[in-house]
């Protein structure tokens, strides 16, 4: 074991066995020397993502002009880098949509550059819509 090497417990969160994987590396340079206890190939994988280059779904929401609600909900539609996320936010905090929005629509492509876009999660109605036999 060199000098600033740590050693971490993480809890996979790939599958439902949840492996307890024991990983040994610098982090300074990110260097990873040892993996243990991964019980498939795919934890073995995450770990390293974890450790070298962690990524995240950001799940937030965005301010809608005319609808029924202020926000809709919004995810990015792929992994951001962990590094990006804050810089992300400030990003999407000023952003606003008109109503309506729908599942699945684009709200923004490709903020900051970084070849991914954010997808509305929900419905947004606009204000003077009708409500229907289902409430909304």
């Amino acid at each position: 074991m060199c000098e600033h090497e740590v050693t971490e417990i993480m809890t996979c969160i790939i599958c439902p066995n949840s492996c307890r994987i024991e990983v040994q590396y610098d982090p300074q340079d990110r260097k990873i020397s040892r993996i243990s206890f991964a019980r498939c190939p795919k934890g073995v994988q995450w770990v390293e993502q974890e450790i070298l280059h962690p990524m995240r779904t950001v799940c937030t929401s965005v301010r809608v002009l005319g609808g029924r609600d202020p926000l809709v909900s919004v995810r990015t539609s792929v992994p951001v880098p962990k590094d990006v996320i804050e810089k992300l936010m400030r990003f999407i905090s000023t952003l606003q949509v008109e109503a309506p929005c729908h599942i699945g629509d684009l709200i923004c492509r490709d903020p900051l550059g970084i070849e991914v876009d954010l997808i509305a999660t929900r419905e947004v109605t606009c204000r003077d819509a009708q409500f229907t036999k289902a409430g909304r």
